[in-house]
């Protein structure tokens, strides 16, 4: 038997090292955490040990495929890629390189595969992805607020925070190795306050729960911050010293009195006299979770929580902090080398969150599009969208491992290698300050191949260039020259799985901040330049009950599986779980495993009651990840834009309920769901 050290591709905050066991048969035998790694000690997640049966299962795709006339056909590899070279080139003798698209998304979080970047710009030109559709107008919120987003160690949490927020995280689902400081910091005395409008995991453990309605929590801290000033309760010397702006948002924050936050957030005075308090009596640590900002006003609210921990002198010390991602960890590579963006070629952009409706406007026409790391149709809001986008486009290439949604609407399958299957680095700039290595444990099952190859093989099918021509190790080495500068090893990293990146436990404890002014801008004229209040300013317009559709409907990330990845143990005549209050229960005239219609604007689906105790009656939750046919959680969700960074506002999408009593005399394709427009 031998032990290799490899690490979790899942674009979580984890980043979980993990020892792969291999007999001598190199067959792969078990996987267990790296016990030897200070956060995750050892423990995986559900989701992380599933990752052994994706690779066993028999139904991966292990040869290239090609469609004719409707059904899948087994190619070669030689075959596949001059097939292919042919399209690109016809495409751009006809439209030009900004014919050929990439869409792609982390789906697998090794960061070998932006060296496909290589490829398409090796072609002269192309259309690529920007934006997110996870957490992209939080991370421009504290470019305006703080210049880049700093999080303090989890460890630095546990041992200093006197009170701890968990702002909008179902931190045991999402990130299940952060409770552990959480309960060390309770053990100590800390105060837990956990502010969700869902009931998650910690609540049992929790000293507060306040429970806003969705799309509010800006409105929240903006009224926290007035009773600070007002009152005198804010840290006037940390303001003084180290942020800019101050004089105006004291007088913007007048506008958020309790009363007004009351009414609008659904909340109570007491809870936002509670809040007022343990800022003003800190070290008060926040963690921020990303669904706040899965709103048209989510960039808005991150930094009105950001404003919160700045006057209250909460930034830039220990067990404090406005914890929402780790940036530093970027800093330690060489993105233009890895990507080679640097060469300046045409490249037009399309939002990650519009791309359905901009491939359908194109102009020059998307002609050839390249997918990889994304399950395109059950990720991206508006599945039907996206589906009528996919079938405008001539030929589509999806590097995949599995027969996705996605997979459904494309013209080639090129087999991907699993992470147990290739070299690469897992960089995650989440959470904590460790990196994962992931060395190769067994060889490619079938014919599958590395994306980085793939291309390469392409690229030499086109005669294109040598850019691709690399090995793994040798460009990790060369990426992480800024690592090396600043004294770490990524050989360190691979023979011991992880490392500990060289940055300080506490965000911004220097109180030096990368914005123009080296303060915290709570004015920021970076942000009145690119179009947006200076000063965080919620929309209140969206606040508005919809008759129609009077219940917020809540997306969430699931618990068993992560967002991209095919469902192996799915029960065929499963439905998506609705959870609701038992007020909504009782007033639709549903019981737990009732079906029930959840409709929106945009489509609609027969879903199974689950009924929760303690959480928001307005509310109606439902995860991301199920899929069944031509069916997903995307069929009700619209392409909404949050206001910062090209994000998603997925979560401002409003329901309303449907007892399957009103719906007889359905026919058979409405019985299950279907898109509306």
């Amino acid at each position: 038997m031998k032990f290799v050290k490899t690490a979790c591709p899942m674009d979580c905050y984890d980043s979980c090292s993990i020892v792969a066991e291999v007999d001598s048969n190199e067959t792969l035998v078990r996987i267990e955490g790296n016990d030897r790694h200070p956060i995750t000690e050892g423990r995986l997640c559900g989701k992380g040990y599933k990752l052994l049966d994706r690779y066993r299962s028999d139904r991966r795709i292990l040869w290239p495929m090609k469609k004719v006339d409707g059904k899948w056909q087994r190619i070669t590899w030689e075959e596949v890629l001059k097939e292919i070279a042919n399209e690109v080139q016809l495409a751009i003798r006809t439209y030009g390189p900004l014919s050929i698209m990439h869409t792609y998304d982390y789906g697998s979080s090794g960061i070998l595969k932006l060296a496909t970047d290589r490829f398409f710009r090796m072609l002269g030109g192309f259309t690529d992805v920007t934006g997110s559709l996870c957490w992209a107008a939080g991370i421009t919120a504290q470019e305006y607020d703080f210049g880049q987003a700093q999080s303090n160690d989890p460890e630095d949490i546990a041992q200093h925070a006197k009170h701890i927020v968990v702002w909008g995280r179902n931190v045991s689902v999402t990130n299940m190795h952060m409770v552990k400081y959480i309960r060390q910091a309770k053990k100590r005395g800390a105060t837990l306050v956990v502010i969700n409008p869902l009931k998650t995991d910690l609540d049992a453990s929790a000293d507060l729960i306040i429970r806003p309605k969705p799309g509010t929590d800006g409105i929240l801290a903006l009224a926290v911050c007035n009773e600070l000033i007002s009152n005198g309760r804010y840290d006037q010397s940390f303001v003084n010293q180290y942020t800019v702006g101050f004089d105006k948002f004291k007088d913007h924050v007048a506008a958020y009195d309790v009363t007004r936050a009351m009414d609008l957030c659904g909340i109570t005075k007491n809870e936002v006299a509670y809040l007022t308090n343990i800022y003003a009596d800190g070290p008060t640590s926040t963690l921020l979770g990303i669904g706040m900002q899965r709103y048209r006003n989510g960039g808005n609210t991150i930094r009105a929580i950001d404003a919160l921990g700045a006057i209250s002198g909460n930034i830039g010390m220990a067990g404090g902090g406005v914890n929402y991602a780790q940036r530093e960890v970027a800093d330690m590579v060489d993105w233009d080398h890895l990507t080679q963006r640097d060469k300046t070629v045409p490249v037009r952009e399309f939002s990650r969150v519009t791309q359905a409706r901009e491939i359908l406007d194109a102009d020059p026409p998307i002609d050839v599009l390249f997918i990889s790391r994304t399950n395109l149709v059950a990720q991206v809001p508006n599945a039907s969208l996206t589906r009528q986008a996919l079938q405008k486009v001539r030929v589509k290439i999806l590097l995949e491992s599995f027969m996705t949604q996605t997979a459904d609407e494309v013209d080639y399958i090129l087999p991907a290698t699993t992470f147990f299957e290739e070299e690469d680095v897992m960089l995650i700039s989440m959470w904590s300050s460790y990196l994962a290595y992931a060395n190769q444990v067994v060889p490619p099952s079938g014919e599958a191949r590395p994306d980085w190859m793939i291309f390469r093989d392409l690229a030499r099918e086109l005669q294109l260039g040598d850019e691709l021509e690399i090995s793994p190790e040798q460009l990790i080495k060369e990426i992480f020259e800024p690592l090396h500068k600043k004294g770490g090893s990524i050989a360190t990293c691979k023979s011991e799985g992880f490392i500990r990146l060289p940055i300080h436990s506490v965000a911004y404890h220097n109180k030096v901040f990368a914005t123009s002014s080296g303060k915290i801008e709570l004015y920021s004229e970076r942000a009145k330049q690119d179009g947006h209040s200076p000063m965080a300013e919620p929309d209140f317009l969206q606040f508005e009950n919809d008759r129609n559709f009077p219940y917020k409907l809540l997306t969430v990330h699931p618990r068993k599986q992560e967002n991209s990845q095919f469902p192996l143990d799915q029960d065929p005549l499963q439905y998506p779980i609705v959870e609701i209050a038992p007020q909504l229960a009782k007033k639709h005239g549903v019981s737990e495993l009732d079906k029930i219609w959840v409709e929106t604007e945009v489509g609609r689906l027969r879903c199974e009651v689950k009924v929760v105790n303690e959480m928001r009656a307005d509310v109606v939750k439902i995860e991301q990840g199920f899929t069944f046919g031509m069916l997903n959680v995307n069929l009700l969700t619209e392409t909404i834009s949050s206001d910062f960074g090209r994000g998603s506002a997925q979560y401002d999408m409003n329901c309303r309920l449907v007892n399957e009593k009103e719906k007889q005399g359905m026919n058979d394709k409405e019985k299950v769901g279907d898109a509306i427009k």
